[in-house]
């Protein structure tokens, strides 16, 4: 999560706060292979906010995201997902572009663009929580971080995309989140798959729901926990992207969770 101590008015802070995590969204675009900088013309165009006392909103993110993919050769052709609050209590809801960005709460941060020159996606996503998280937002956080590692440590050669994901659901659950295989139906806790196949299309084969099929070296997925409580205005999700190699899966993703 991220924390920012800023003096001031509350409306300067909340400025200076969404210049922040303006700042943090670009850099999980830092991908391994794929973004090598960030343009700082778009970080002193957001910073000029502060002086302008002009509010951040969800689709100034957005926007500034797909100028710089696309300052990279990379096409944003399904979107991304900017979501905070109660949006982001909602798995992969968009997020409504006029809303104001707030302090205090998590807001789940989704880019998933494609490589024109080569046609791959790459799909990324970071929860942050502009201003101070609180203790059941850090707790949630950490629950999901110590899933995304279970993720990548807990694969075994021959395990199925499903095995490894009710390995990761039964941890989640033993912290107190409902799933799938215990709250069939239910739309809060650990409430989706956890990954999916990343390659031309950015969800392909292989799905968790393929069954007992053992996830093959060389096949690209997605590892991404999460939670969500729309209610409590929490949602929390950490992905990565993984190669499955002899053994062990790989992370590709070279940014810190």
């Amino acid at each position: 999560a991220l924390t920012v101590m800023c003096g001031g008015s509350p409306e300067a802070m909340a400025r200076a706060e969404g210049a922040t995590l303006f700042m943090v969204l670009l850099g999980t675009m830092m991908l391994r292979g794929i973004i090598t900088l960030i343009p700082t013309f778009l970080i002193w165009r957001d910073l000029q906010r502060i002086d302008t006392f002009t509010p951040l909103t969800i689709g100034a993110l957005k926007s500034a995201a797909d100028q710089a993919m696309a300052a990279h050769g990379l096409a944003n052709v399904h979107g991304s997902i900017v979501a905070q609050g109660e949006e982001g209590g909602v798995p992969h809801n968009a997020g409504t572009d006029t809303r104001t960005v707030k302090t205090g709460l998590p807001i789940v941060c989704d880019i998933f663009p494609k490589d024109t020159a080569t046609g791959f996606f790459f799909d990324m996503t970071r929860t942050f929580v502009p201003g101070k998280a609180t203790a059941a937002q850090k707790k949630a956080y950490e629950d999901v971080r110590q899933a995304t590692v279970l993720g990548f440590e807990g694969y075994t050669p021959g395990l199925s995309f499903k095995g490894l994901h009710e390995r990761v659901a039964r941890l989640l659950a033993e912290k107190g989140y409902e799933n799938l295989e215990t709250h069939p139906g239910t739309q809060v806790g650990f409430c989706h798959g956890l990954g999916h196949g990343l390659g031309l299309e950015v969800h392909e084969d292989p799905f968790v729901r393929g069954g007992k099929a053992p996830l093959a070296p060389g096949m690209v997925i997605t590892i991404e926990p999460g939670v969500y409580y729309p209610a409590k205005k929490l949602g929390i999700r950490i992905e990565d992207v993984a190669v499955v190699r002899e053994g062990y899966l790989e992370n590709l993703t070279d940014y810190p969770c």
